[in-house]
């Protein structure tokens, strides 16, 4: 999903900041930190 809509929105970004390629993979760097940290684990059930 993020890799198909990766060059349409660092390319509209671009338009407003010459730094967007990095706040996109900062941001996405972010997101991923964030879900590992909040997943929960549930443990086997076998």
């Amino acid at each position: 999903m993020f890799g198909g809509l990766t060059p349409i929105v660092v390319s509209l970004m671009m338009k407003s900041s010459p730094l967007a390629p990095v706040m996109y993979v900062g941001a996405l760097c972010v997101i991923g930190a964030l879900t590992t940290l909040l997943i929960k684990h549930t443990p086997d059930t076998h």
